[in-house]
């Protein structure tokens, strides 16, 4: 079994890709239009509050159903710059909408705070493709997101980061981080 990262998993997802044999009328019209190359490219329009990813851990194969046990390493934080369509120029979304102001969010510097993403829950499938449990580690809310807690049917407990970051993710709950203020300790 290899080991893979989530940001090259989304690298691979998002790199442009060489269609041939798409039919373009606009190049050749007069018969009909002419089989050519296109670049497919895939990228997130609009980035979400809340970012779930689901890593595919059951595969077909060998007629039958298999578990893949491949490592797949997640940050903390993550950027998911790099994966997002490329923003429109505030002059240019006024020019499109008709006038200045249109309604469009921030700038380039609101862009990359908005697609900063902060790690908030990890689910785990513990058992075979057929049948097996799920359990979930979840960062604190609020003055105890520093903190994080394996949760199961009837086991709770608090675990350090780097168990959560090793552990094999079935699915992956970002939050879009924000500059929180530091608490004030009264």
């Amino acid at each position: 079994t290899g080991a893979f990262s989530l940001p090259g998993l989304l690298r691979a997802f998002t790199a442009p890709e060489m269609v041939k044999g798409v039919r373009c009328n606009k190049c050749a019209p007069e018969d009909g239009g002419m089989q050519t190359k296109h670049i497919r490219t895939v990228s997130f329009g609009k980035l979400p509050c809340c970012l779930c990813l689901h890593v595919a851990r059951v595969e077909w194969s060998g007629g039958g159903l298999s578990k893949r046990g491949e490592f797949v390493a997640f940050p903390e934080i993550l950027n998911m710059a790099p994966y997002a369509a490329r923003q429109q120029p505030q002059s240019e979304l006024a020019a499109l909408l008709g006038g200045a102001g249109g309604g469009a969010e921030g700038g380039a510097a609101e862009g990359a705070e908005r697609a900063a993403y902060r790690l908030a829950a990890v689910v785990v499938h513990v058992g075979g493709p057929r049948s097996g449990h799920f359990a979930t580690y979840r960062r604190g809310n609020g003055f105890e997101s520093k903190r994080w807690w394996y949760t199961s049917d009837t086991l709770v407990h608090e675990v350090a980061l780097q168990e959560v970051l090793r552990c094999s993710a079935y699915m992956l709950f970002y939050e879009r981080a924000r500059n929180e203020p530091r608490p004030q300790h009264f």
